[in-house]
């Protein structure tokens, strides 16, 4: 497109760089067994082929559009020491997905002793312990009735706190699957990114690398998306609308809408709507911004 700058050299360095890879990591996480074809894209002598393209952006788990012609020189380079301290990744998650409460939302009885459970299940999880099976009833039995007998908004948005982290688990199960390595120490940060986080096109196990949700988690998904879509329409209109604009645009940068644009495409809308009400005066896009921050250097 005439007028508009190409930024694919340098932006193809700084993500590099930003997640730790060497040339030859690159290489061979798209499919190369070239390390010196990385260095050529990075000094402009060659440009990749629009499949390899596509392959770069999806490593990085961004658009096309983004990786030619947005500048992402500024990219902070990830803290892999902040992704090896267990309990500082979950202190980030429970930061991101905040756990609502209020003084008028504890003077009903039912949703006081779900956020209590709640809290003791969190407690357990910073503490690295395994929560008590009772608590996840009580918490769940309790939002539900709190919410749907009382109204209390308080109550859909943590009902939302454990629906949404369920749906991006079993959507993108390589990452639930290395998150529970990394809590249990058998994975590093730095693994855990390389192998798990960012899409890898290995040449020779291309079709298992990225495998799509099985039906069961279709299946589940589906089942729980209308839940989730009603309780953010009512959220919508209570005294908790911006948390119900906050998870509708950390919906679409986790991924987990349904709609047909790509999974890069949603993120990248998501963290466009994530940037705008936090301008807006949001408060959790704003925490959320600043957590993310926080995880880089």
């Amino acid at each position: 497109m005439a007028g508009v700058k190409n930024y694919l050299p340098q932006n193809i360095k700084s993500l590099r760089t930003a997640y730790g890879e060497s040339q030859m990591d690159l290489a061979f996480a798209i499919g190369l067994n070239a390390p010196a074809a990385i260095s050529n894209y990075e000094s402009g002598t060659r440009s990749p082929k629009p499949e390899v393209r596509k392959k770069i952006a999806e490593h990085f788990r961004i658009t096309e559009e983004q990786l030619m012609h947005v500048d992402l020189s500024g990219i902070r380079k990830i803290s892999f020491e902040v992704l090896s301290d267990i309990h500082k990744v979950q202190e980030l998650i429970f930061a991101a997905i905040p756990v609502v409460c209020s003084e008028e939302a504890l003077k009903n009885r039912t949703f006081a002793n779900g956020y209590n459970a709640h809290m003791r299940i969190k407690k357990c999880m910073l503490a690295g312990q395994e929560p008590n099976d009772k608590d996840y009833d009580i918490c769940l039995d309790s939002y539900y009735s709190a919410f749907e007998d009382d109204a209390i908004p308080e109550a859909a948005g943590n009902m939302l706190w454990w629906l949404l982290q369920l749906e991006y688990f079993v959507l993108n199960q390589q990452i639930s699957e290395g998150a529970q390595h990394l809590m249990e120490n058998k994975i590093s940060g730095i693994e855990f990114l390389r192998q798990c986080y960012l899409k890898n096109f290995d040449f020779e196990n291309e079709d298992d690398t990225n495998a799509s949700p099985d039906k069961e988690s279709i299946d589940f998904y589906n089942d729980s998306e209308e839940i989730v879509q009603d309780l953010l329409k009512k959220l919508q209109s209570s005294r908790l609308s911006d948390l119900a604009y906050y998870y509708t645009a950390l919906r679409y940068t986790c991924g987990i809408v349904k709609n047909e644009l790509s999974q890069e495409m949603n993120q990248a809308i998501g963290n466009e709507m994530l940037w705008a009400i936090s301008e807006l005066g949001n408060k959790y896009a704003k925490n959320y911004l600043q957590v993310m921050v926080s995880a880089t250097k």
